[in-house]
Protein backbone atom coordinates (compact mmCIF):
# COMPACT_ATOMS: atom_id res chain seq x y z
CA UNK A 1 0.00 0.00 0.00
CA UNK A 2 0.97 3.61 -0.47
CA UNK A 3 0.44 5.16 2.98
CA UNK A 4 0.49 8.81 4.09
CA UNK A 5 0.73 9.72 7.77
CA UNK A 6 0.21 13.34 8.85
CA UNK A 7 1.52 14.50 12.22
CA UNK A 8 2.57 17.91 13.53
CA UNK A 9 6.02 16.78 14.73
CA UNK A 10 8.15 13.82 13.70
CA UNK A 11 11.69 12.44 13.98
CA UNK A 12 14.16 13.77 15.04
CA UNK A 13 11.68 15.56 17.30
CA UNK A 14 10.91 13.46 20.39
CA UNK A 15 7.63 13.01 22.23
CA UNK A 16 4.73 10.63 22.61
CA UNK A 17 2.96 11.33 19.32
CA UNK A 18 6.24 11.38 17.41
CA UNK A 19 7.11 7.95 18.81
CA UNK A 20 3.71 6.45 17.95
CA UNK A 21 3.85 7.58 14.31
CA UNK A 22 7.53 6.65 14.01
CA UNK A 23 6.90 3.11 15.28
CA UNK A 24 3.93 2.59 12.98
CA UNK A 25 5.57 4.17 9.94
CA UNK A 26 8.89 2.34 10.19
CA UNK A 27 7.28 -1.04 10.88
CA UNK A 28 4.94 -0.64 7.91
CA UNK A 29 7.85 0.40 5.69
CA UNK A 30 9.83 -2.63 6.85
CA UNK A 31 6.93 -4.80 5.68
CA UNK A 32 7.30 -3.36 2.18
CA UNK A 33 4.68 -0.61 2.23
CA UNK A 34 5.46 2.80 0.71
CA UNK A 35 5.16 5.14 3.70
CA UNK A 36 5.39 8.94 3.69
CA UNK A 37 5.10 11.24 6.72
CA UNK A 38 4.06 14.88 6.32
CA UNK A 39 5.18 17.02 9.24
CA UNK A 40 6.61 20.38 10.30
CA UNK A 41 10.02 21.56 9.14
CA UNK A 42 12.87 21.14 11.64
CA UNK A 43 16.32 22.69 11.34
CA UNK A 44 18.07 19.59 12.70
CA UNK A 45 16.38 17.15 10.31
CA UNK A 46 19.23 16.28 7.98
CA UNK A 47 17.53 13.80 5.64
CA UNK A 48 14.20 13.40 3.86
CA UNK A 49 14.17 9.67 4.55
CA UNK A 50 14.71 7.69 7.75
CA UNK A 51 14.49 3.91 8.09
CA UNK A 52 12.71 3.61 4.71
CA UNK A 53 10.11 6.28 5.62
CA UNK A 54 9.94 9.36 3.37
CA UNK A 55 9.63 12.62 5.32
CA UNK A 56 8.01 15.62 3.63
CA UNK A 57 8.17 18.76 5.76
CA UNK A 58 6.47 22.13 5.43
CA UNK A 59 7.28 25.42 7.12
CA UNK A 60 3.81 25.76 8.61
CA UNK A 61 2.85 26.41 12.24
CA UNK A 62 -0.28 27.09 14.27
CA UNK A 63 -3.85 25.88 13.84
CA UNK A 64 -7.32 27.07 12.87
CA UNK A 65 -7.92 28.75 16.24
CA UNK A 66 -4.57 30.48 16.77
CA UNK A 67 -4.06 31.04 13.05
CA UNK A 68 -1.83 29.13 10.65
CA UNK A 69 1.40 30.67 9.40
CA UNK A 70 3.25 29.34 6.36
CA UNK A 71 2.71 27.97 2.88
CA UNK A 72 -0.46 25.93 3.31
CA UNK A 73 -1.06 26.15 -0.45
CA UNK A 74 2.01 23.98 -1.15
CA UNK A 75 0.75 21.48 1.44
CA UNK A 76 -2.71 21.14 -0.10
CA UNK A 77 -1.23 21.00 -3.60
CA UNK A 78 1.00 18.11 -2.53
CA UNK A 79 -2.02 16.25 -1.15
CA UNK A 80 -4.15 16.68 -4.25
CA UNK A 81 -1.38 15.95 -6.77
CA UNK A 82 -0.10 12.75 -5.13
CA UNK A 83 -2.06 9.52 -5.01
CA UNK A 84 -2.20 7.47 -1.81
CA UNK A 85 -4.18 4.39 -0.83
CA UNK A 86 -4.51 5.52 2.79
CA UNK A 87 -4.28 8.96 4.40
CA UNK A 88 -4.12 9.03 8.22
CA UNK A 89 -4.07 12.22 10.29
CA UNK A 90 -2.89 12.02 13.90
CA UNK A 91 -4.45 14.66 16.20
CA UNK A 92 -6.64 17.71 15.64
CA UNK A 93 -5.91 21.22 16.93
CA UNK A 94 -2.76 21.40 14.79
CA UNK A 95 -1.99 22.48 11.24
CA UNK A 96 -1.76 19.13 9.41
CA UNK A 97 -5.37 18.39 10.37
CA UNK A 98 -6.78 21.91 10.03
CA UNK A 99 -5.18 22.51 6.61
CA UNK A 100 -6.20 19.02 5.45
CA UNK A 101 -9.94 19.45 6.07
CA UNK A 102 -10.67 21.88 3.16
CA UNK A 103 -9.28 19.43 0.56
CA UNK A 104 -10.18 16.13 2.21
CA UNK A 105 -13.12 15.40 -0.08
CA UNK A 106 -10.79 15.73 -3.10
CA UNK A 107 -8.71 12.74 -1.93
CA UNK A 108 -9.92 9.46 -3.44
CA UNK A 109 -8.56 7.04 -0.85
CA UNK A 110 -9.21 5.55 2.59
CA UNK A 111 -9.25 8.43 5.09
CA UNK A 112 -8.59 7.84 8.79
CA UNK A 113 -8.51 10.27 11.71
CA UNK A 114 -6.79 9.49 15.03
CA UNK A 115 -7.95 12.31 17.37
CA UNK A 116 -5.54 11.52 20.26
CA UNK A 117 -7.66 13.06 22.96
CA UNK A 118 -9.08 16.50 22.02
CA UNK A 119 -7.03 18.19 24.76
CA UNK A 120 -8.78 21.55 24.19
CA UNK A 121 -12.32 20.19 24.19
CA UNK A 122 -13.16 22.16 27.34
CA UNK A 123 -11.14 25.26 26.41
CA UNK A 124 -13.54 28.18 25.74
CA UNK A 125 -11.27 29.42 22.93
CA UNK A 126 -12.01 26.20 21.02
CA UNK A 127 -15.80 26.26 21.47
CA UNK A 128 -16.60 27.03 17.81
CA UNK A 129 -13.85 24.67 16.61
CA UNK A 130 -15.47 21.73 18.37
CA UNK A 131 -18.91 22.75 17.14
CA UNK A 132 -17.56 22.04 13.66
CA UNK A 133 -15.69 18.89 14.68
CA UNK A 134 -18.63 16.45 14.18
CA UNK A 135 -18.80 17.44 10.51
CA UNK A 136 -15.03 17.11 10.17
CA UNK A 137 -15.11 13.60 11.63
CA UNK A 138 -17.79 12.54 9.14
CA UNK A 139 -15.36 13.28 6.29
CA UNK A 140 -13.28 10.26 7.35
CA UNK A 141 -14.09 6.59 6.76
CA UNK A 142 -12.72 5.62 10.18
CA UNK A 143 -12.11 7.45 13.45
CA UNK A 144 -9.53 5.58 15.54
CA UNK A 145 -9.24 6.05 19.30
CA UNK A 146 -6.55 5.03 21.78
CA UNK A 147 -9.12 4.45 24.52
CA UNK A 148 -12.63 3.07 24.85
CA UNK A 149 -13.54 5.59 27.55
CA UNK A 150 -11.73 8.91 27.01
CA UNK A 151 -13.32 12.25 26.08
CA UNK A 152 -12.62 12.00 22.34
CA UNK A 153 -14.44 8.69 21.83
CA UNK A 154 -17.31 9.88 24.02
CA UNK A 155 -17.56 12.96 21.77
CA UNK A 156 -17.49 10.72 18.67
CA UNK A 157 -20.26 8.47 19.98
CA UNK A 158 -22.39 11.46 20.95
CA UNK A 159 -22.15 12.83 17.40
CA UNK A 160 -22.40 9.50 15.54
CA UNK A 161 -18.95 9.67 13.97
CA UNK A 162 -18.36 6.92 11.38
CA UNK A 163 -16.07 3.92 11.74
CA UNK A 164 -15.35 4.22 15.46
CA UNK A 165 -12.43 1.86 16.20
CA UNK A 166 -10.22 1.41 19.28
CA UNK A 167 -6.51 0.65 18.81
CA UNK A 168 -4.39 1.29 21.94
CA UNK A 169 -0.82 2.53 22.21
CA UNK A 170 2.11 0.22 22.84
CA UNK A 171 5.82 -0.12 23.51
CA UNK A 172 8.64 -1.53 21.41
CA UNK A 173 9.67 -5.14 22.00
CA UNK A 174 12.96 -4.52 20.14
CA UNK A 175 13.88 -1.70 22.52
CA UNK A 176 12.72 -3.15 25.82
CA UNK A 177 13.75 -6.78 25.31
CA UNK A 178 17.29 -5.82 24.28
CA UNK A 179 20.06 -6.27 26.85
CA UNK A 180 21.94 -3.11 27.80
CA UNK A 181 25.26 -2.53 29.52
CA UNK A 182 24.22 0.92 30.75
CA UNK A 183 24.14 1.26 34.53
CA UNK A 184 21.97 4.22 35.49
CA UNK A 185 23.08 4.31 39.12
CA UNK A 186 26.69 4.40 38.01
CA UNK A 187 25.92 7.23 35.57
CA UNK A 188 24.38 9.23 38.42
CA UNK A 189 27.05 8.21 40.98
CA UNK A 190 24.41 6.56 43.15
CA UNK A 191 24.96 3.59 45.47
CA UNK A 192 24.01 0.22 43.97
CA UNK A 193 21.16 -0.18 46.47
CA UNK A 194 19.71 3.32 45.96
CA UNK A 195 16.06 3.24 44.85
CA UNK A 196 15.04 5.43 41.92
CA UNK A 197 11.69 7.10 41.31
CA UNK A 198 11.45 8.01 37.63
CA UNK A 199 9.54 10.66 35.69
CA UNK A 200 9.84 11.02 31.90
CA UNK A 201 8.32 13.95 30.01
CA UNK A 202 8.96 17.36 28.48
CA UNK A 203 8.76 20.37 30.76
CA UNK A 204 5.51 21.93 29.51
CA UNK A 205 3.80 22.79 32.79
CA UNK A 206 1.34 19.94 32.23
CA UNK A 207 3.38 16.78 32.88
CA UNK A 208 3.42 17.13 36.67
CA UNK A 209 7.11 17.84 37.28
CA UNK A 210 6.44 20.07 40.29
CA UNK A 211 3.83 17.70 41.67
CA UNK A 212 6.23 14.76 41.31
CA UNK A 213 9.00 16.65 43.09
CA UNK A 214 6.74 17.73 45.96
CA UNK A 215 5.32 14.21 46.32
CA UNK A 216 8.82 12.73 46.44
CA UNK A 217 10.02 15.29 48.99
CA UNK A 218 7.05 14.62 51.28
CA UNK A 219 7.19 10.82 51.03
CA UNK A 220 9.04 9.18 53.92
CA UNK A 221 11.41 7.17 51.77
CA UNK A 222 15.01 6.36 52.66
CA UNK A 223 17.84 5.82 50.16
CA UNK A 224 15.62 6.96 47.28
CA UNK A 225 16.35 9.50 44.53
CA UNK A 226 14.06 11.20 42.02
CA UNK A 227 15.16 11.20 38.38
CA UNK A 228 13.59 13.44 35.73
CA UNK A 229 14.35 12.60 32.10
CA UNK A 230 13.42 15.29 29.60
CA UNK A 231 14.52 16.82 26.33
CA UNK A 232 14.71 20.15 28.19
CA UNK A 233 16.18 18.80 31.42
CA UNK A 234 18.39 21.81 32.13
CA UNK A 235 15.27 23.92 32.70
CA UNK A 236 13.66 21.57 35.23
CA UNK A 237 15.51 22.40 38.44
CA UNK A 238 15.42 26.19 37.83
CA UNK A 239 11.69 25.88 37.14
CA UNK A 240 11.11 23.87 40.31
CA UNK A 241 13.01 26.48 42.30
CA UNK A 242 10.52 29.09 41.14
CA UNK A 243 8.01 27.39 43.44
CA UNK A 244 8.01 28.68 47.00
CA UNK A 245 6.57 25.38 48.22
CA UNK A 246 9.35 23.41 46.51
CA UNK A 247 12.05 25.62 48.07
CA UNK A 248 10.48 25.12 51.51
CA UNK A 249 10.14 21.35 51.15
CA UNK A 250 13.73 21.08 49.85
CA UNK A 251 14.97 23.10 52.81
CA UNK A 252 13.20 20.72 55.19
CA UNK A 253 14.50 17.61 53.36
CA UNK A 254 18.07 18.62 52.41
CA UNK A 255 19.30 15.05 51.98
CA UNK A 256 16.83 14.14 49.26
CA UNK A 257 18.38 14.01 45.80
CA UNK A 258 16.72 15.16 42.56
CA UNK A 259 18.33 14.66 39.16
CA UNK A 260 17.31 16.05 35.77
CA UNK A 261 18.91 14.48 32.70
CA UNK A 262 18.56 14.68 28.90
CA UNK A 263 19.31 11.00 28.31
CA UNK A 264 19.38 9.47 24.86
CA UNK A 265 16.87 6.76 23.99
CA UNK A 266 19.06 3.84 25.08
CA UNK A 267 19.81 5.49 28.42
CA UNK A 268 16.13 6.31 28.90
CA UNK A 269 15.11 2.69 28.34
CA UNK A 270 17.78 1.57 30.80
CA UNK A 271 16.30 4.01 33.32
CA UNK A 272 12.83 2.52 32.81
CA UNK A 273 14.21 -0.99 33.36
CA UNK A 274 16.39 -0.12 36.39
CA UNK A 275 14.11 2.24 38.31
CA UNK A 276 11.83 1.14 41.14
CA UNK A 277 8.73 3.27 40.55
CA UNK A 278 7.44 5.55 37.81
CA UNK A 279 5.72 8.67 39.23
CA UNK A 280 3.48 10.52 36.78
CA UNK A 281 1.11 13.15 38.25
CA UNK A 282 0.35 14.60 34.81
CA UNK A 283 -2.43 17.17 34.39
CA UNK A 284 -3.64 16.21 30.91
CA UNK A 285 -3.02 13.23 28.63
CA UNK A 286 -4.76 11.15 26.00
CA UNK A 287 -3.24 7.69 26.38
CA UNK A 288 0.17 8.08 28.03
CA UNK A 289 2.81 6.19 26.05
CA UNK A 290 5.12 6.16 29.06
CA UNK A 291 2.74 3.86 30.95
CA UNK A 292 3.02 1.22 28.21
CA UNK A 293 6.80 1.64 28.39
CA UNK A 294 6.62 1.05 32.14
CA UNK A 295 4.76 -2.20 31.47
CA UNK A 296 7.41 -3.28 28.94
CA UNK A 297 10.12 -2.51 31.53
CA UNK A 298 8.32 -4.33 34.38
CA UNK A 299 8.24 -0.97 36.18
CA UNK A 300 5.28 -0.31 38.54
CA UNK A 301 3.72 3.12 38.04
CA UNK A 302 1.79 5.63 40.14
CA UNK A 303 -0.12 8.06 37.93
CA UNK A 304 -2.86 10.64 37.94
CA UNK A 305 -6.00 9.51 36.12
CA UNK A 306 -5.28 11.92 33.25
CA UNK A 307 -6.31 10.50 29.90
CA UNK A 308 -7.15 6.82 30.06
CA UNK A 309 -4.60 5.93 32.76
CA UNK A 310 -7.30 4.17 34.81
CA UNK A 311 -8.27 2.15 31.75
CA UNK A 312 -4.62 1.19 31.15
CA UNK A 313 -4.49 -0.07 34.73
CA UNK A 314 -7.67 -2.09 34.17
CA UNK A 315 -6.06 -3.61 31.06
CA UNK A 316 -2.74 -4.36 32.71
CA UNK A 317 -2.79 -4.28 36.50
CA UNK A 318 0.54 -2.49 36.22
CA UNK A 319 0.04 0.55 38.44
CA UNK A 320 -2.04 2.65 40.81
CA UNK A 321 -4.00 5.89 40.50
CA UNK A 322 -2.88 8.85 42.61
CA UNK A 323 -5.54 10.88 44.47
CA UNK A 324 -6.52 13.86 42.32
CA UNK A 325 -9.43 16.10 41.35
CA UNK A 326 -10.60 17.69 38.09
CA UNK A 327 -10.49 21.44 37.57
CA UNK A 328 -12.82 23.46 35.33
CA UNK A 329 -10.82 22.54 32.20
CA UNK A 330 -10.89 18.85 33.15
CA UNK A 331 -7.19 18.96 34.05
CA UNK A 332 -6.08 16.71 36.92
CA UNK A 333 -4.78 18.28 40.13
CA UNK A 334 -2.89 15.75 42.23
CA UNK A 335 -3.24 15.73 46.02
CA UNK A 336 0.41 15.93 47.04
CA UNK A 337 0.11 14.80 50.67
CA UNK A 338 -2.12 11.81 49.93
CA UNK A 339 0.07 10.84 46.99
CA UNK A 340 3.19 10.96 49.16
CA UNK A 341 1.52 8.63 51.67
CA UNK A 342 0.41 6.30 48.87
CA UNK A 343 3.82 5.92 47.25
CA UNK A 344 5.45 5.41 50.67
CA UNK A 345 3.05 2.53 51.37
CA UNK A 346 3.43 1.12 47.88
CA UNK A 347 7.23 1.12 47.80
CA UNK A 348 7.35 -0.59 51.17
CA UNK A 349 4.88 -3.30 50.09
CA UNK A 350 7.28 -5.58 48.22
CA UNK A 351 4.59 -8.15 47.41
CA UNK A 352 2.37 -5.57 45.76
CA UNK A 353 5.27 -4.02 43.87
CA UNK A 354 6.16 -7.44 42.47
CA UNK A 355 2.55 -8.09 41.46
CA UNK A 356 2.30 -4.74 39.62
CA UNK A 357 5.60 -5.43 37.86
CA UNK A 358 4.63 -8.92 36.72
CA UNK A 359 1.05 -8.06 35.75
CA UNK A 360 2.10 -5.04 33.68
CA UNK A 361 4.80 -6.92 31.81
CA UNK A 362 2.56 -9.90 31.07
CA UNK A 363 -0.21 -7.66 29.68
CA UNK A 364 2.27 -5.74 27.50
CA UNK A 365 3.81 -8.92 26.10
CA UNK A 366 0.40 -10.35 25.22
CA UNK A 367 -1.38 -7.25 23.89
CA UNK A 368 0.63 -4.04 23.69
CA UNK A 369 3.81 -4.60 21.68
CA UNK A 370 4.18 -2.36 18.63
CA UNK A 371 4.23 -5.49 16.48
CA UNK A 372 0.70 -6.25 17.65
CA UNK A 373 -0.50 -2.66 17.38
CA UNK A 374 0.94 -2.20 13.86
CA UNK A 375 -0.94 -5.28 12.63
CA UNK A 376 -4.19 -3.79 13.94
CA UNK A 377 -3.59 -0.58 11.97
CA UNK A 378 -2.63 -2.51 8.83
CA UNK A 379 -5.77 -4.63 9.06
CA UNK A 380 -7.74 -1.38 9.05
CA UNK A 381 -5.67 0.10 6.19
CA UNK A 382 -6.35 -3.03 4.12
CA UNK A 383 -9.98 -1.88 3.86
CA UNK A 384 -8.77 0.67 1.31
CA UNK A 385 -9.46 -2.04 -1.27
CA UNK A 386 -13.19 -1.50 -0.74
CA UNK A 387 -13.09 2.29 -1.17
Amino acid sequence: MKILHLVEKYYPSVGGMQEVVKQLSERMAAKGHDVTVITSFEENRIASEHNRVSIVSFKITGNEVSGMQGDTKSFTTYLTENKFDVVVCFAAQQWTFDALIPVLTQLNCLKIFVPTGFSNLFNPAYKDYFKRMPEYMKLFHYNVFLSNTYRDIQFARLHNAPGITVIPNGASEEEFERESEINIRKLLNLPADEKIILHVGSLTGLKGHLEAALTYLLARLRSTSLLFISDNATAILPELNRSRKFRLFKLLMPNKKIYAESFNREETIAAFKQSNLFLFPSKVECSPLVLFECMAASLPFATSDAGNAAEIISWSGGGIILPCIKDNQNYRRTNILKSAINIHKLMNDHGRMKLLSTSGYTAWKERFTWKNITLQYLNLYAKSDSI
